[in-house]
């Protein structure tokens, strides 16, 4: 079986680094944390502990495709897949038999917009509320232009109509494939600031007396079984999930999953795809 891995900054591992290389609780003046990711003694580690590099073990997966990316959007996500997919020669007929996909949905407010000249690797530019303005110092315009999405086209409504296009977009691509896969919503992003007391009440309260009929009908279509969670009420993310089991201090160091809830989640996963008989 090969394992696709989609997501961002969870899926990918963010904030894990190997104690036997470094003590997170002291790091060096101006060390670049994010570089630090790829240094080799913590790169392995990382994917090694992250719960996709778990689920691979537990899956007996024999190879893995990452496709993870720190700070991406839904739209990136979905982007990445399907030229992975297309660019691999399975919109062509090639056997999608021994792929399983795991998509991590990030918080849907994020987004990503084609920009006239080329921006790092290509002309997308990541938006959202976490990213920092100082990434667009040197492009004046770009910075305007995020401010006043960010400040009048952000509403929950839209945002989760641009949401439920995106998950309904993968799933129809994936099943018309015959590809196996699995999803879930790692977070939501809204309660900027305090983040050990985000819940899923407040998003799924404002978001469905923003929604239209249609999209309220759209959400309770997608698939409830490949789509973990989707509708549970207290555990319809990640975040959620983990803090089910072990503290916020435990489970996670600032932003992201520690190598404990990592490891939740990974068993989690493999134990609902195995009783919903979802990896073939």
């Amino acid at each position: 079986m090969k394992l696709i891995g989609c997501g961002d900054s969870w899926a990918f591992g963010a904030e894990i680094y190997n104690p036997q290389y470094h003590n997170r609780e002291n790091f060096p003046p101006n060390t670049d944390l994010h570089k630090l990711h790829f240094e080799p003694e913590h790169e392995a580690y990382r994917k090694e502990t992250r719960y996709l590099g778990v689920f691979q073990k537990l899956i007996n997966a024999e190879s893995f495709v990452d496709l993870t990316r720190c700070a991406i959007s839904n739209d990136t996500i979905v982007r990445y897949l399907v030229d992975y997919l297309a660019n691999e020669g399975y919109f062509s007929g090639k056997d999608t038999s021994d792929l399983f996909v795991s998509i991590g949905w990030t918080s849907p407010e994020r987004t990503e917009f084609y920009y006239k000249d080329k921006w790092g690797t290509d002309n997308y530019i990541d938006m959202g509320p976490h990213v920092d303005e100082s990434a667009y110092n040197k492009h004046p315009h770009v910075k305007e232009f995020s401010r006043l999405y960010y400040t009048y086209f952000n509403e929950l409504g839209g945002v989760f109509h641009r949401h439920i296009n995106q998950i309904k977009y993968l799933e129809l691509l994936l099943q018309s494939l015959n590809i196996k896969y699995i999803m879930h919503q790692a977070f939501y992003h809204y309660d900027v600031g305090d983040f050990k007391r985000l819940e899923d009440t407040r998003i799924k309260q404002t978001a469905t007396s923003q929604m239209t009929a249609a999209d309220k009908l759209m959400w309770h279509r997608l698939d409830n079984v490949r789509f973990i969670n989707k509708d549970h009420p207290k555990h319809s993310t990640t975040y959620n999930y983990i803090r089910s089991k072990v503290s916020h201090a435990e489970g996670f160091y600032y932003w992201h999953p520690s190598e404990v809830g990592h490891k939740i989640w990974a068993e989690y996963l493999f134990e609902y795809c195995t009783q919903k008989n979802l990896l073939g």
